[in-house]
């Protein structure tokens, strides 16, 4: 196999604390991380998919997911309405007008039901991903019939599934 060479990447901003504190307390998080050219790839899938004017609900607890999810999302012209980081902040954001929702089923170990029914009940389609959506994640319900992706996923497919769903109507559900 060929040596790849290592492209740094720089990070920043806040992320909520959530080893041992519940006060909804954030910390810095600054610095560099190497990604390698195979990485790379996945931040170009957005090619040839149009989200232009549509605003997708990301709901996910691992940030670097979340942020490579936001720039995927973004890279096709979408608007990213979060990232929500917990049920609690994911049911604010689930008021928000938006298009699509993106949940991640597990949130710290809390179950993401309450906010998909939410969503449910506003006519907002959701896609699930998880590390094990057929397994102990298995989704309820009237959600069971929603697209599903285990982790990791695949961004192109999903950025698909979001064209598709979002395809259904003419205009943004926001508007």
């Amino acid at each position: 196999m060929p040596e790849q060479s290592l492209t740094p990447v720089e990070l920043y901003g806040t992320v909520p604390y959530l080893g041992g504190s519940a006060t909804g307390e954030s910390i810095g998080l600054t610095g560099v991380i190497d990604v390698d050219w195979a990485a790379r790839d996945v931040w170009t899938a957005a090619r040839g998919i149009d989200l232009a004017g549509r605003r997708v609900l990301v709901v996910e607890d691992e940030i670097l997911v979340a942020a490579t999810i936001e720039c995927e999302v973004m890279s096709a012209g979408a608007e990213i309405v979060g990232p929500a980081y917990t049920v609690e902040e994911a049911l604010a954001l689930a008021d928000e007008p938006v298009d699509v929702a993106l949940l991640d089923i597990n949130l710290n170990g809390v179950k993401v039901w309450d906010v998909a029914r939410k969503l449910y009940e506003r006519g907002v389609p959701i896609i699930f991903a998880s590390a094990n959506v057929n397994g102990e994640h298995a989704i309820p319900s009237p959600f069971d019939k929603a697209p599903r992706f285990d982790k990791p996923v695949r961004m192109a497919a999903m950025l698909k599934a979001l064209a598709e769903l979002t395809a259904r109507d003419a205009s943004p559900r926001h508007a």
